[in-house]
Parts: structure tokens; C-alpha cells; sequence
């Protein structure tokens, strides 16, 4: 199984390390070593080392538990900012030419009834228009009226139905 790569939080910030599954079980032999040096030369009761053992591994957990909190938010931050130039470039043309169907229609493109948006979509799919195309029109009218802060009428049951 692979390491994760993330961000060590105990050490310098923009340390990498990886992160193995064994690491676990070789903190756990350490913490037996350490354990059987501290005792001398006997050889550890297992009941005593119990707790050390426990201890270390714990402390390997949320050592862990950090590295891959780390790594969840550097992939929200990258998922964030995934959006390719070209995906925007074509929500913006595809909303513009929502906006400007409604324009020739005397439509109000925001807030979007429904019904404009069902009449939209009616119209692309007359004009020869794929499934997909309407359903990435649909997108770019539904991210329009979120970022707006209106509701998307593309969830509006007349608008489901006919998708």
C-alpha cells in the first residue's frame, strides 16, 4: 500500500513525509525496545509494556489522524480551484446564451421561472441541440442563480420532469 505524502504538523511547516500503515507496528517495536532498556537486561513483561505500547500507538494515531486532516483540506483547497479555464470559459457562453434567449423573449433571466427554463431548453432541443448540451445549459443557469444567491429553477419540479 502506498504512503501518504502530507504535511508533518510536530516539524517544520512544509516538512513531507510519508505515512505507511508499518509505521505503526515499528513505533510499536520501538516502544517494546524502549520499554526492555528501561527494565535493563530482563526481557519486558508483556502486562507492563501495556501501557507504553498503548501509549505509543495512540500517539501514532493522532499523528496520523493530523497527516490526513492535513491532506483532506490540501484536496478541498485543490478541489477548489480544480475548474479547468475551459469549463469556465463555457458556463459563462452557455449563461450568456441563456441570457440572451430571454433577451429575445423578453424573458427575465434572473430569478429564472421554471417555465422560462423548461421554454429554454424546449427551444435548444428544437434547434437540433444534445442531451448534453441541455444538460450543461441547465448547469451554467443553475450555478448563475446559486452564486447570485437566488434559488436554481433547474430544480423546480416542471424543469426535472422534462430533464
Amino acid at each position: 500500500m502506498a504512503g501518504v505524502s502530507s504535511v508533518d504538523a510536530h516539524e517544520t511547516p512544509g516538512a513531507v513525509h510519508d505515512v505507511h500503515p508499518d509505521d505503526v507496528q515499528a513505533v510499536d517495536a520501538d516502544a517494546r525496545d524502549v520499554t526492555a532498556r528501561s527494565a535493563g537486561d530482563e526481557a519486558p513483561d508483556p502486562a507492563a509494556s501495556a501501557p507504553d505500547t498503548d501509549e505509543a500507538v495512540a500517539l501514532v494515531a493522532t499523528e496520523l489522524r493530523l497527516r490526513l486532516g492535513a491532506v483532506a483540506a490540501s484536496a478541498r483547497d485543490d478541489a477548489g480551484q480544480a475548474k479547468a479555464a475551459t469549463t469556465l470559459r463555457a458556463s459563462r457562453a452557455a449563461w450568456a446564451d441563456c441570457t440572451a434567449w430571454c433577451d429575445r423573449y423578453a424573458l427575465p433571466p434572473f430569478p429564472a421561472a421554471p417555465e422560462t427554463v423548461t421554454l429554454y431548453l424546449a427551444a435548444l432541443a428544437d434547434g437540433g441541440r444534445k442531451a448534453s448540451t441541455l444538460q450543461r445549459r441547465l448547469s451554467a443557469i443553475s450555478q448563475a442563480h446559486q452564486a447570485a444567491g437566488h434559488p436554481a429553477p433547474t430544480r423546480d419540479n416542471v424543469v426535472v420532469r422534462l430533464t
